[in-house]
């Protein structure tokens, strides 16, 4: 069973107030337990985002994603172009990380 959009929107809301509100925690108190909860808030929000590849989160190295390629930089100025006003809005806000899981 699927859930209901708006306790997906809930969740999505509570989940981002806290990661900010921890965020500026860690700022001014750098405490194991606020780095936990920020690091479990973060990860579930990646896991529900990531849907039905939630597994693929556990296996993404952080140098996978602090080297990851700005596709605003490295685009081609044609595919860009091609690129339908959603498209390239969507290519403004969201980052692709490729997780190679090596069996």
């Amino acid at each position: 069973m699927l859930p209901v959009t708006s306790d997906l929107v809930k969740l999505k809301d509570y989940q981002m107030r806290q990661i900010s509100d921890l965020t500026q925690r860690l700022a001014s108190e750098p405490e194991s337990t606020v780095w936990r909860s920020l690091m479990e808030h973060v990860y579930t929000r990646l896991v529900i985002f990531n849907k039905r590849r939630s597994g693929e989160i556990s296996k993404l190295l952080l140098t996978a994603f602090t080297n990851r390629p700005r596709w605003e930089q490295v685009a081609s100025d044609q595919i860009v172009n091609s690129l339908q006003p959603l498209e390239r809005k969507l290519l403004q806000r969201y980052a692709l990380c490729v997780v190679c899981v090596c069996y």
